[in-house]
């Protein structure tokens, strides 16, 4: 089995994990934007860390060839940091 037949199934998922945190990060700094609240701008860049940074660093890792362990390892922290921006979101008055 070659390399892509092996990697088509992280790629899709990768690119739907990306695809809709950047649809939904969109949808909250809009709404920050015309409210002006603070937990919908931490709500949206918690977003953005968790799924468009954290899928982005894995391409990046994994196709300059780090390991895939490296690449895990980096989106795992960056997801960590991303789910405190979201706990701060939820927490916020």
């Amino acid at each position: 089995m070659n390399l892509l037949a092996e990697l088509w199934p992280i790629i899709v998922t990768w690119g739907i994990v990306i695809g809709a945190g950047a649809l939904i990060t969109y949808y909250a700094l809009r709404s920050w934007h015309s409210t002006g609240e603070r937990n919908m701008l931490a709500l949206g860049l918690g977003i953005v860390l968790v799924s468009v940074v954290t899928g982005s660093m894995w391409f990046m890792l994994y196709f300059v060839g780090a390991s895939l362990w490296i690449a895990s390892l980096g989106c795992s922290a960056i997801t960590a940091v991303g789910f405190l921006f979201v706990l701060a979101a939820v927490r916020m008055r």
